[in-house]
């Protein structure tokens, strides 16, 4: 049983992070299929926002960024990034106890009959939502959002 934990949202500002979970979510998919003929249960365990500590360096990166960027750089990004500093020190409130993600772990590793997919976490659930509209659609909804 292979368990793994994916985010496949496009995240502006911390590309990074998308970026390793679309990897992840590709290796998911593929496992799905060159498991299937042994019947090994290939599970997905969506992680919205966790309490971590990268959450909780946002601010002190940030603030360290912008007095060693060029001005030029840092003049295009300004105002995006302080939104963007508030939008997560709200979403950094609102993040889930790692605790609880170990429970949903806990609960797909003893169940008889996985289930492919679960989700846990601060917007697991809109997450799951975005994922299963066509890229387009999900993709002009967060580009609104940014």
């Amino acid at each position: 049983m292979w368990i793994v934990t994916p985010a496949t949202i496009p995240t502006p500002y911390v590309t990074s992070i998308p970026a390793c979970d679309f990897a992840v979510n590709c290796v998911v998919r593929t496992l799905d299929i060159e498991l299937k003929p042994w019947r090994i249960p290939n599970i997905l365990i969506r992680c919205g926002g966790i309490k971590t500590a990268t959450g909780l360096r946002t601010t002190v990166e940030l603030g360290a960024s912008f007095q060693t960027w060029p001005r030029e750089r840092s003049v295009l990004y300004e105002h995006a990034l302080r939104q963007w500093e508030k939008d997560m020190a709200e979403f950094d409130a609102k993040r889930t106890e790692p605790e609880q993600v170990a429970q949903v772990v806990l609960e797909a590793l003893r169940a008889r009959v996985p289930k492919r997919r679960y989700s846990i976490g601060h917007m697991a659930g809109a997450a799951a939502f975005l994922e299963s509209l066509p890229q387009p659609i999900a993709d002009s909804i967060l580009m609104k959002r940014f």
